[in-house]
């Protein structure tokens, strides 16, 4: 009952309505690992001084982690490709944990300068 093509399949025997309430918690966890693998963490301010550490995600364009994507296809294959209501939570949690991992993996676009710096620009 796998689907070849590396898409979730619901179990048939659930009910419509459950099915759907399985199917969008599976697709929002996706979706949150998927969106935590495009994103990069950008430090600015000044070195010593004002820092700010801002989280980023390009909404067009932007590339995946490779880990990331290779964490999606293994949760998939793990579970069969297949939604139940039994493993909807464990699909869930395997999810969270690796958008945590990718979280962590964050590249990070260090643009802070120094004080010398943002006094020769203000000059």
């Amino acid at each position: 009952m796998a689907n070849e093509k590396g898409k979730w399949l619901l179990d048939p025997s659930m009910k419509p309505r459950t099915a759907k309430i399985c199917a969008e918690a599976v697709d929002k966890a996706h979706y949150r690992l998927l969106w935590s693998a495009k994103g990069y963490v950008e430090l600015s301010g000044t070195i010593g001084g004002k820092e700010n550490r801002t989280v980023l995600t390009p909404m067009f364009g932007g590339t995946y982690q490779p880990e990331a994507l290779a964490d999606a296809d293994e949760i998939g294959t793990r579970f069969g490709w297949l939604i139940t209501w039994a493993n909807r939570l464990d699909i869930i949690e395997a999810y969270s944990k690796a958008e945590r991992e990718a979280k962590a993996r964050m590249p990070v676009h260090d643009e802070r300068k120094t004080r010398e710096q943002r006094d020769a620009e203000n000059a």
